[in-house]
């Protein structure tokens, strides 16, 4: 079960929500990643 979700507008923002995810699991917090 995830307790974060980072939802992104388009595509063209993959760079940032890659970043936000790399510091969500080295601080061992479970996340999803959405685009809508």
């Amino acid at each position: 079960m995830s307790l974060v979700g980072v939802v992104i507008g388009s595509n063209s923002d993959e760079e940032i929500s890659q970043q936000v995810s790399r510091v969500l699991e080295d601080l061992g917090v479970p996340h999803e990643v959405s685009v809508i």
